[in-house]
């Protein structure tokens, strides 16, 4: 066992090692020894009790020093209630016929999509992903791939601002950032369109980071924010002041966040006020160095001797810099989103930066509590299902997510050379993850149609999605789409392989053949909906056929 690979900073770096006998750790549920003995480890945690913790998201790299958080206590989150079931299977039957008995039976979350547990590899599917801001045809293209979703990527991020109510066009959908050569639509309108042919409409987003300018963050940060430290100040300081006395300079050195130590992001709250910082000194009387006040718009004031000053956990840059909050405070958040489910029509989410629902230091805990909190008030307001991917993968968003499609292109698929991954090892390690788990594997964004795409390309990859129980973004520009010859049969072709998906048409045996990626293939519809007839390719010549059909779904029984 090893580190990562790159800097700690590039997702993309850490892939490093192509070789198939290489397997990257996303977990330490199950370990196997060099004596190849195997062991389990589950656990549960007393919530209730303080603790602090030194903790970084990807250890052992330069890039991603340890800091130490105090961790908030959560009252009543403790070991009652907390079971384990303890399960063992083939593989052909673990997922359906016993996994699912034992999230039903114990009354585990278990959203569903017309009428299918999300889990159900029956239920994997590609969407849309939009590039080019103009959506004139974006939704008859969805529905003719028979896709679920549009997600409007070119959009940019999506940050979560309670200012707006869940509402982000304002209530009289004054604003309309949706192109249409007959109008700009506002996100209601446009998911209002997607919705009449069954089709939901998403962005990206970044999580629960609050962005300098929203609600909880600037110009007056909220009072619920999660904190690494506090200190008290020393001595009373004018707003005009840089010099800032603390009473114990223990652990304000550190640079905050767990990854990538940004350090435009380090800062303390006084009050209402965001100080900007770099430094301590190492000698007493101790003060914070490089002060910078009224830091992200917010209000320089004059403060008190032995007023809190709180060091506050924070996310990274690129794009996505912000405060992380509190517990209570990341419940409002997850509720917000279910507020714009509701009130803008979002009901796909892909949720960037994921991995800072675990900043607050309650790791896989503070990712499902977020979800069930999500899913619940978008219930309460007539929303039955958000389907949402992400940044990250963990137990606790395992029961809540429906997809994976994370990074994309050559890095997850390179549709050429037919390699999960011809850059980087990330397809294959991404691939060897999910696969593992009973998890949708995914291409993440990729695949764009291109005036040079052709229908035996997309065969391929719909084989190769088929056979591993493949995801993907598949990436669309009107414009380009429209250059391509072979739109109509690239479009048909899709259809094919994902309406036999949906019918549970493909076999373990036939998956497993469909993973070779030496093979051709293509899928011949019948006319009653039900049979298929997949042909084997050599030279573009039939070689071999098999029948399918459509396979009708038992209902699960229950375990003991």
């Amino acid at each position: 066992m090893f580190s990562l690979g790159g800097n700690g900073i590039s997702d993309v770096a850490f892939y490093a090692n192509k070789e198939p006998y290489y397997r990257i750790m996303y977990g330490n549920a199950a370990m196997v020894d060099g004596k190849g003995r195997i062991s389990l480890n589950y656990q549960s945690r007393d919530r209730s009790k303080p603790r602090q913790i030194l903790y970084s998201l990807i250890p052992n790299m330069l890039a991603n020093t340890p800091n130490h958080i105090d961790v908030e206590p959560l009252p009543g989150v403790d070991f009652i209630g907390s079971s384990i079931a303890l399960w063992g299977s083939p593989d052909s039957t673990a997922l359906m016929d016993v996994i699912q008995c034992v999230v039903l039976s114990e009354g585990l979350p278990y959203p569903t999509v017309n009428g299918r547990w999300i889990k159900d590899p029956a239920a994997y599917s590609p969407d849309l992903l939009t590039q080019g801001n103009q959506y004139d045809s974006v939704i008859a293209y969805t529905k003719r791939l028979g896709f679920p979703a549009i997600h409007a990527y070119d959009r940019g991020f999506l940050r979560p601002d309670r200012a707006n109510g869940g509402y982000l066009d304002g209530k009289d959908l004054a604003k309309k950032p949706f192109r249409f050569s007959s109008g700009n639509k506002s996100h209601r309108e446009f998911a209002d369109m997607a919705k009449a042919e069954g089709i939901m409409l998403g962005r990206v987003c970044i999580t629960n980071s609050l962005a300098p300018g929203t609600k909880d963050a600037s110009p007056v940060p909220s009072d619920s924010l999660c904190y690494q430290q506090r200190r008290i100040l020393a001595e009373s300081i004018s707003p005009e002041d840089t010099v800032l006395m603390v009473d114990d300079p223990t652990y304000l050195d550190e640079i905050a966040s767990w990854e990538g130590h940004c350090k435009s992001l380090n800062m303390v709250k006084i009050g209402k006020e965001l100080i900007h910082y770099s430094g301590v000194s190492d000698m007493p009387p101790y003060r914070l160095l490089n002060v910078k006040r009224g830091y992200w718009g917010t209000k320089a004031e004059a403060h008190q001797a032995n007023d809190t000053i709180c060091k506050l956990q924070v996310t990274v840059e690129y794009g996505y810099e912000g405060l992380i909050p509190n517990m209570a405070l990341q419940d409002e958040i997850a509720g917000y989103y279910g507020e714009v489910a509701a009130r803008s029509g979002l009901t796909l989410y892909d949720f960037d930066g994921q991995e800072f629902l675990f900043n607050n230091g309650h790791g896989y805990y503070s990712a499902k509590r977020f979800f069930r909190k999500m899913f619940e008030r978008a219930g309460e307001l007539g929303v039955p299902y958000i389907r949402f991917s992400g940044a990250t993968l963990s137990e606790g968003s395992w029961h809540y997510q429906s997809i994976w499609n994370v990074g994309g292109g050559r890095n997850l698929y390179d549709i050429d050379t037919r390699e999960w991954g011809s850059t980087t090892s990330q397809g294959k390690d991404l691939r060897d993850v999910t696969y593992s788990n009973y998890y949708p594997v995914s291409f993440g964004g990729n695949f764009a149609i291109k005036d040079t795409s052709t229908v035996e390309q997309y065969e391929h990859v719909e084989a190769i999605a088929i056979g591993y129980g493949a995801t993907y973004f598949l990436i669309v520009d009107q414009k380009d789409v429209e250059s391509c010859r072979q739109k109509e049969s690239i479009f048909q072709a899709i259809r094919t392989w994902e309406d036999a998906r949906r019918a549970n048409a493909f076999p373990r045996e036939i998956r497993k053949l469909l993973r070779n990626p030496a093979y051709d293939w293509t899928l011949e519809a019948m006319e009653d909906g039900n049979h298929w007839i997949l042909h084997r390719l050599e030279a573009g010549k039939v070689c071999e056929s098999f029948n399918l059909s459509r396979t009708i779904v038992r209902c699960p029984g229950s375990y003991n």
